[in-house]
């Protein structure tokens, strides 16, 4: 448990393990408690080499089950680097009854692994408990020299490696990234991905310059053909991740959250003039991402002389500027514009008589001026809800608005289950009263709502997640500012209980997350889950 902690938790995966084995070895030299690991090689693999490097110590075992031999004659090696890490280097071969091959080797160290490198199939384990050899290291210093080739090194000469590496049991589920630099396959080494196999894994190029990758991954079960996870090499920023199994996404050797780079579904969008409307301009923005759609009815044009452009804006929106008039039978003419964007629309403005169909649903352009949105995301029980505020206020064709809804002048009162009632207002919330476990977002940020018409602060700027790995663990934490669970970050299940600033909850396989202001005080887990936290 941690009490009154005063730490740094940014980006920090941790799996938090009810315990451990301990050996009876002679621990003479170290100045900690070693572990105990072993690299044993599957029972009829031929010889193969293995080496890694720790910060800490290490030392030969050279009795028991699966000695490590220092005089064999092609011997177990550990050597000094200048860095005062060591680093071991060996054999292994599957145990056929032969004495000069064991089958296995065993070290007794002390700190962390910073590379682990198999070259044949073997289990790793520490303190008898089997390990991934790739989530071992705790650095990506040595992983960007996998692959091949150097097509992603970008203006600065930075590269990234993403992994993601199926749980042990995983049937085979699709997975895929969008990045908006480069991308390329990493076809050697641990988890390497392999666009030659059946169900390839494939990389293309977007209309907008980006790359999306599209894979198939499933839990290594010693065979051959499953590898357990896919390597890629990528420049830019990550900026989509979709997933449809379990598994660790990991970037440069640290575990990422796939939640945070969820891929917003596409809609299409369509400004179709009036028929007999000489042409006109429009523009509309969005806070996601839009492309051209170039064939079909109405397709948007980027190649004509008054062409229809996209362009990304500083905060990483896109704004659309077009033009369209009524159809008259004129070829050069289409009568309207279509597009495919994800996100929310921000603002329109039509400057002519149209049309604006969203998903086929006429929406009206004027409900997308006000400049601020609120949005509250139903967690799967009856959430109630009613603001005011000194300003316009409209409802957010983005939102679902499923529940119940009145709206008088500047106020609204509803109340929402598993939808999403979404608004559009100016000025400030002068009052809002909530009842429930919905998530309250105020411009895409989650919020305390006690605190929405108040001078502080409302926003909830940490966050935490225990991921549940198929056993039963109870967790409890605290904070010193407001906590709520955050449906964007997890489920809401009647099991998890907030006191307070305080939670209580349980996760099997599903992933619990909350979002939270002020310091993370205590920390309790009893069990085993995967521990994530984030503290701003």
């Amino acid at each position: 448990m941690f009490e009154n902690a005063d730490v740094t938790t940014t980006n920090v995966s941790h799996a938090v393990s009810e315990g451990t084995d301990s050996t009876g070895d002679d621990e003479g030299g170290f100045e900690e408690d070693p572990s105990l690991l072993r690299v044993i090689a599957d029972e009829d693999a031929d010889a193969f080499e293995y080496s890694f490097t720790v910060d800490g110590r290490v030392e030969h075992i050279v009795d028991g089950d699966y000695p490590s031999n220092p005089d064999a004659s092609a011997p177990d090696t550990i050597h000094e680097n200048d860095d005062g890490s060591y680093t071991v280097e060996g054999v292994v071969a599957g145990y056929t009854g032969d004495s000069t091959r064991w089958g296995g080797d065993s070290y007794r160290f002390t700190g962390d692994f910073s590379a682990f490198s198999l070259n044949g199939v073997a289990a790793v384990t520490i303190d008898g408990e089997t390990v991934d050899p790739a989530r071992l290291v705790s650095g990506s210093d040595d992983e960007t020299s996998d692959g091949t080739g150097d097509d992603t090194t970008s203006d600065d000469g930075s590269e990234n490696i993403l992994r993601v590496i199926a749980d042990e049991d995983a049937d085979a589920f699709e997975y895929s990234f969008t990045v908006d630099g480069r991308v390329e396959h990493i076809v050697d080494g641990d988890y390497p991905s392999n666009p030659d196999a059946s169900a390839p894994d494939t990389i293309r190029e977007n209309d907008d310059g980006s790359y999306t990758v599209e894979g198939v991954v499933a839990g290594y079960t010693g065979d051959s053909t499953r590898w357990g996870g896919d390597s890629y090499r990528f420049t830019g920023e990550l900026i989509e991740f979709s997933k449809a199994g379990p598994a660790e996404v990991v970037v440069n050797g640290d575990v990422i959250d796939p939640d945070e780079y969820t891929i917003q579904e596409s809609r299409t969008l369509r400004v179709i003039a009036d028929e007999d409307a000489d042409a006109f301009e429009y523009s509309f923005t969005v806070d996601g991402r839009v492309e051209h759609i170039v064939d079909g009815d109405y397709p948007s044009n980027p190649d004509v002389s008054a062409p229809d452009t996209i362009r990304e804006n500083d905060d990483g929106s896109y704004t659309v500027e077009g033009v369209v008039a009524g159809y008259t039978g004129d070829s050069t003419r289409w009568g309207g514009d279509s597009y495919r964007i994800t996100g929310a629309i921000v603002s329109m403005r039509l400057q002519g008589q149209a049309d604006v169909l969203l998903e086929g649903e006429v929406v009206d352009p004027d409900d997308y001026g006000l400049p601020n949105r609120l949005t509250i995301i139903g967690s799967g029980s009856t959430s109630t809800y009613d603001f005011t505020v000194d300003g316009e206020l409209r409802k957010d064709p983005n939102g679902s608005l499923d529940g119940e809804l009145e709206m008088s002048g500047s106020s609204a009162e509803g109340s929402v289950v598993n939808g999403v009632d979404s608004f559009r207002f100016e000025g400030d919330i002068t009052h809002f009263q909530f009842e429930g476990e919905a998530g309250v977002y105020l411009d895409d940020q989650q919020v305390e709502p006690t605190l929405l018409q108040t001078e502080e602060d409302p926003t909830l700027q940490s966050w935490i997640v225990v991921e549940g790995v198929g056993h039963v663990t109870e967790y409890a934490f605290s904070v010193s500012g407001h906590v709520r669970k955050s449906p964007d970050l997890g489920p809401v299940e009647t099991d998890d209980v907030i006191k307070g600033n305080a939670i209580e909850g349980v996760a099997d396989t599903e992933t619990d997350g909350y979002r939270f202001s002020g310091d993370l005080e205590s920390l309790e887990i009893r069990g085993t889950a995967d521990l994530r936290f984030n503290e701003n």
